[in-house]
């Protein structure tokens, strides 16, 4: 007798997806590993959505599928979510099977089976194979649905569950054969029509972070070059062009990344791929394949935490942070690609003036992005264990975050996030990280200063437009930065905003000599000389077509 198996999928967005439900279906296809041709016949259904979804009709979508078992992954972001629908599901089919996985499962699970009685069960760490093998436990007499020998759970890695009220743990899933699972992209359920695709070419992480739940997660397992090549023949075939490669240091074995890094350029024009590497483990050869790139085709994000060895040394990250920083400099200086960074507020140690110093010093750089996010203090990573010891107080509800820790305040904490907020809006959009490397150069104490009046007008939570941000980078410069309106209009005029504004005030016309422009050029001396602006007269865009200093005229 065969089973109904929903999966409820639910994600932070319609661009991201999830491989837990493709990376699981598909080893379906081939049961004849580990003795496992007994796992009953299943017929798949999947019920997708994203957290703003509406809670009572992805109950009903759920519902309408008859489901024996219904399965979800969850993680930080959709935990909410997926327990709201799922409890509301079992209300209404009380025979129907609750099976969960994911993330949050990484670290002790009896306080969450007894809290949420309606789970029936949920999975720590791998399930390509443990799923089917707790499959095998089902009990084809038939009573009221369906039922389980429950005593077989036992033999199942990584499954957690009440038993008569007594807590089962069966430690941690492991696929240790990873390199012979049936890809994702074999699964019918694979993400085909996202923006960008996953794939994950190795499991583990060579690095200690204590943060971060691949930081214990050893030994390392990697896809051979020769599957990768496959793989990605496959999805380049399907008309992907944005991969987003599952590494967690994709440079932690130069040779392997700079095989890797060849392959992308030489076999897939017009592919790009986002890796996350360690600015610290930049050899010379790999910053020579780094260099031979094609404009575009990578999307690097350049993990730091933070610049302070103190506090690097206590997180259990590998690199020194003089490495790190050097590497930095170098990624920067490549121009065909962008580099994004990350800072993680309230890390041990990590004092408010040292994590306001490392953001200025990123700035300097001119790195494409900066982002900073509080330290989430994650189910079964060593910050979570060992909490009290590292002095982090941290919310008991999902995302976790840290709350102070040893040397930070809430308050302290809180103005970071702010900071945060400011880097978003204004140094991490295009149209105005110039202006604010160069206002932060001027008054290092900018970003506070900014900051605070900011939140005197009640707009340091609100998302405005470029064209806003500039308006109000305009006005603060006219009362305390003056020296640098000039530089403000500047780049308002480069990104074509409206000459009708105040921020164009400064600009007056001027008379060229080449008739098809209209001509705008700043009454300022600006760094020794004066900007000129050409608009054609044909196309009337915005944005100028022509842009010299008066000198060059």
């Amino acid at each position: 007798m065969g089973l109904n198996l929903t999966w409820l999928d639910l994600n932070a967005s319609y661009s991201h997806a999830s491989l837990a439900l493709p990376a699981i279906e598909a080893q379906s296809h081939r049961l004849d590993w580990e003795g496992l041709s007994g796992v009953p016949e299943l017929r798949w259904q999947k019920v997708s959505g994203t957290i703003k979804s509406n809670i009572n009709e992805l109950v009903a979508q759920v519902i309408s599928t008859r489901p024996d078992i219904v399965c979800a992954t969850l993680w930080l972001f959709n935990y909410d979510v997926v327990l709201q629908v799922l409890s509301r599901v079992k209300t209404l089919l009380p025979h129907c099977t609750i099976a969960l996985g994911g993330p949050e499962f990484l670290g002790d699970n009896q306080t969450f089976l007894r809290k949420n009685r309606f789970v029936d069960l949920v999975l720590r760490g791998e399930g390509e194979h443990a799923f089917y093998a707790w499959l095998k436990s089902y009990d084809g007499t038939v009573a009221v649905g369906f039922m389980w020998n429950i005593a077989l759970w036992k033999n199942v890695p990584g499954l957690c569950y009440l038993e008569q009220d007594m807590y089962r743990d069966q430690g941690t899933a492991r696929v240790m054969a990873f390199d012979e699972l049936i890809p994702p992209e074999e699964s019918r359920f694979f993400p085909w029509e996202k923006p960008f695709v996953q794939l994950e070419t190795t499991r583990g992480c060579f690095n200690t972070c204590r943060f971060c739940v691949s930081g214990g997660d050893k030994p390392v397992r990697n896809l051979s070059p020769e599957q990768i090549k496959a793989r990605l023949d496959h999805l380049y075939q399907k008309g992907v062009r944005n991969v987003r490669v599952l590494d967690r240091t994709f440079n932690g074995n130069e040779a392997r990344s700079i095989g890797m890094l060849q392959l992308f350029e030489q076999a897939y024009p017009g592919m790009c791929f986002h890796l996350e590497i360690h600015p610290a483990l930049l050899s010379p050869a790999l910053r020579d394949q780094l260099r031979k790139m094609t404009p575009g085709k990578l999307h690097l994000e350049a993990g730091l935490q933070s610049l302070q060895e103190a506090v690097i040394g206590l997180a259990g990250r590998h690199g020194n942070c003089a490495d790190a920083m050097e590497g930095i400099q170098f990624l920067k200086g490549l121009t065909h690609f962008q580099t994004h960074t990350d800072l993680i507020a309230g890390l041990p140690a990590y004092t408010y003036a040292a994590t306001m110093a490392d953001i200025c010093t990123l700035i300097e750089t001119g790195v494409t992005e900066i982002q900073m996010e509080s330290l989430k203090v994650l189910p079964g990573t060593p910050f979570r264990e060992r909490a009290e010891e590292f002095g982090l107080v941290f919310s008991q509800r999902p995302p976790y975050e840290v709350l102070q820790s040893d040397v930070l305040s809430l308050n302290e904490l809180n103005r970071l996030l702010k900071i945060s907020r400011v880097l978003d809006e204004y140094y991490n959009a295009d149209a105005w990280r110039e202006v604010i490397r160069t206002l932060v150069q001027s008054d290092p104490a900018f970003l506070e200063h900014f900051l605070d009046w900011l939140i005197a007008r009640e707009l340091d939570e609100a998302s405005c437009s470029p064209e806003k941000r500039g308006e109000l980078l305009y006005e603060y410069c006219g009362k305390h930065l003056p020296t640098q309106l000039p530089w403000v209009t500047f780049h308002w005029v480069k990104n074509g905003f409206s000459l009708k504004k105040k921020p164009a005030e400064r600009l007056y016309k001027y008379r060229g000599n080449q008739p098809q422009f209209y001509y705008f050029a700043l009454d300022d001396s600006f760094r020794g000389c004066r900007y000129i602006f050409g608009f054609d007269k044909m196309q009337k865009k915005a944005v100028p077509q022509y842009m010299h200093t008066i000198s060059e005229v």
